[in-house]
């Protein structure tokens, strides 16, 4: 037998200066950062054995900024903590510990798209990987100007690809007033989730409702909803997908249409529940009820 070890230290390196060998074709620009590396390279090599090559240890990125090639934000971050537990190319095989990103903050920008290149290559083993957990801690997603995602938790338990055990994920997030919190569930066998929105602002989203031109919607939108999926990994996923909704409420309604006084207004619409088959196109609904509907045409 046959083995070394190669030990690799950097503390604080500045990633400003490495912005210029960034290359002109790049859909990003790197704005700034710092480095923290303490690796372990692990060689070895045996007897009627493939050679193996085992990295192990911990990577820290601090105060990274990246933009789009005309200097638009498009993502930064507090620090990134990446460790090592046992990540072996070689054998196609990652093993991380606990992944933490802390304070991310993202834009929505188009991107160039990928050019489109066959591949004559033959199909190679999957990657195995897994890891420990996977935490983003107060996120902010940036949708547009006037409408952001904020205060993003996610929390993701111990996790392996190609799936062999269950891995809980957990998310909250924040829009405007709004809140909501969610949980799924995923197995070979099943895969469940369940959220809980409670306070959205329907005119937050009238960019992407279907209102007629010039109409106007205020309301607020609370409903709990859920999702069964069998065999998610198996083919034909789509074809069982289940949803759900329950307890939804919009309330404070007042739709408007142009050249005013022409409006509706009711104090809330509620239903108690309600099936969603995407594949068939149809919704079961249950209870409707309207609360003090008026409708001002003159």
């Amino acid at each position: 037998d046959a083995s070394a070890r190669l030990s690799f230290k950097l503390s604080g390196l500045d990633l400003a200066p490495l912005a210029a060998y960034v290359p002109a074709s790049a859909p990003v620009r790197l704005g700034s950062g710092r480095l923290d590396i303490d690796l372990a390279i692990d060689f070895a090599e045996r007897p009627k054995q493939a050679p193996g090559v085992k990295l192990s240890g911990l990577i820290q990125l601090h105060e990274l900024a990246l933009a789009q090639p005309d200097g638009q934000a498009l993502l930064g971050f507090k620090r990134l903590s990446l460790p090592l537990t046992d990540v072996q190319p070689l054998r196609r095989q990652l093993g991380f510990g606990q992944i933490q990103i802390e304070s991310p903050t993202a834009w929505l920008r188009p991107l160039p798209a990928a050019g489109q290149g066959a591949s004559t290559s033959p199909a190679a083993p999957p990657w195995q990987v897994s890891v420990a957990g996977f935490e983003v801690k107060d996120g902010r997603f940036n949708v547009n100007k006037d409408l952001a995602l904020e205060a993003i938790q996610l929390k993701l338990g111990a996790a392996a690809w190609p799936v062999k055990s269950p891995a809980q994920l957990d998310a909250s997030l924040r829009l405007g007033d709004a809140r909501m919190s969610a949980q799924a569930r995923l197995s070979p066998e099943l895969l469940e989730a369940e959220a809980e929105l409670n306070g959205l602002a329907l005119e937050r989203l009238a960019a992407w409702l279907p209102l007629p031109g010039g109409a106007k919607l205020a309301a607020a939108l609370s409903t709990k909803a859920g999702l069964r999926l069998k065999d998610p990994l198996a083919d034909g996923a789509a074809n069982r997908l289940q949803l759900t909704l329950a307890d939804a409420r919009v309330a404070d309604i007042r739709f408007g249409l142009p050249g005013a006084p022409k409006l509706l207004t009711l104090s809330s619409v509620q239903l108690d529940k309600a099936s969603i088959e995407p594949v068939a196109h149809t919704i079961a609904l249950g209870n409707v009820t309207l609360d003090t509907p008026r409708a001002q045409l003159a």
